[in-house]
């Protein structure tokens, strides 16, 4: 393995690791009605889980980002935070 790989191979570790504490944000900033919280931690989201090749949860942290962006709010947006939160802690823990 190569230096470069092994940088790679941690941060996909951080991020997996991360990705435990973005979920439980997400879901509780949802449930408080925290959409821009939420909408600040999908945006994060976003690229991380692309560089990482989490492609199908890159682009529900992007649906749900624009979502709030375009003023939705409320109980429309649960369904898809909940996904998010779903994808989020389904990440295999590689730790």
């Amino acid at each position: 393995m190569t230096e470069f790989d092994a940088r790679l191979q941690a941060f996909r570790r951080r991020f997996i690791e991360q990705a435990v504490i973005d979920a439980d944000e997400i879901e509780r900033c949802a449930t408080q009605g925290d959409w821009h919280a939420v909408r600040d931690r999908s945006h994060g989201l976003v690229g991380r889980a692309g560089m990482f090749g989490y492609v199908a949860l890159s682009d529900t942290a992007k649906i749900l980002e624009q979502a709030i962006e375009d003023g939705e709010a409320g109980e429309p947006l649960q369904p898809l935070a909940a996904t998010l939160v779903s994808q989020l802690r389904d990440l295999p823990n590689e730790t």
